[in-house]
């Protein structure tokens, strides 16, 4: 589909800088990911699905991104609703907490300071932390790449808050300012945004549905390398992050994208072979062979 070529055309054009940052063993497995492709029914309910010959599985593969991004939005869906009635009643809330740009060689350094300052939110040992109106968290690191040289990362987060915090322990936007300013030691006042979340189909009243359409908001802004394939110098930047997680969570959300081997242990479905695709580096296209 078009999603397997974008995403494969995108690992064959970054592929040179993978080499360049990362090596060459690591740059020839992401050229061979995904080069073959089958497409499958499952002879119970004729369901199409895709299953990739040698899958690279490797951080900085847009292919393997892509795919890994996937399969922790359905982990989410699964694990939710069962959280939700265990932790609920929740309301959810979108804030997005950022500093000044820096340069691309600086990136690293403003990344992990930025942790740290999250960790000072957070942490309920430290007095800030004892004021986090949260009792559980996504957070997605983002890095663009406004002009030239500078980056600006930024963290976008989903907080699970009582319904009673906007009648008790309410945080005003000029108070999260204060907050991450103190949290992160700033000579400035930071930009924060922070705003209720719309709710997935607009049923607001579903704490599901609004957490559905959080985690949407917070997932279309986690940086993919597929979305730098011709920015050679953000995409040196963003490699330079290569111990950072870009997605975690806290509270009773901590660990939910984890895939626990426990879920693997699922009966396989019969399948039968319907079509093989194989990659044309020449023309950037899958073309089916059988």
């Amino acid at each position: 589909g078009d999603a397997w070529t974008k995403h494969k055309a995108a690992a064959q054009q970054i592929a040179s800088i993978l080499h360049d940052v990362l090596g060459y063993r690591y740059a020839e497995h992401t050229k061979r990911c995904s080069t073959i492709l089958t497409l499958q029914r499952n002879r119970d309910n004729s369901e199409l699905s895709v299953r990739p010959f040698e899958s690279c599985k490797k951080r900085w593969c847009p292919v393997c991104a892509w795919r890994k991004s996937l399969k922790q939005w359905a982990l989410l869906v699964d694990r939710l609703p069962a959280l939700i009635e265990q932790h609920g009643p929740v309301r959810w809330l979108l804030l997005t907490l950022t500093v000044r740009n820096c340069t691309i060689s600086d990136l690293k350094g403003t990344v992990d300071a930025m942790q740290r300052g999250f960790r000072a939110l957070t942490n309920s040992k430290t007095k800030l932390g004892q004021q986090w109106p949260a009792q559980a968290w996504l957070k997605a690191l983002e890095v663009t790449f406004p002009r030239e040289g500078e980056a600006h990362p930024h963290f976008h987060c989903l907080l699970a808050v009582r319904p009673s915090y906007f009648k008790k322990g309410y945080v005003s936007q000029a108070e999260w300012v204060a907050r991450w300013r103190k949290a992160m030691k700033l000579d400035y006042d930071p930009i924060v945004d922070v705003r209720r979340v719309k709710a997935l189909g607009g049923i607001s009243s579903d704490p599901l549905m609004e957490a559905l359409g959080g985690l949407r908001e917070v997932a279309k802004y986690v940086t993919k390398p597929a979305d730098l394939q011709n920015n050679p110098d953000g995409l040196r930047g963003l490699l330079a992050l290569k111990h950072t997680r870009f997605v975690d969570g806290g509270g009773w959300l901590r660990g939910v994208l984890r895939d626990d081997q426990a879920d693997e242990q699922l009966e396989l479905p019969d399948v039968e072979d319907v079509a093989t695709f194989w990659w044309r580096a020449v023309e950037m296209q899958y073309r089916r062979k059988c």
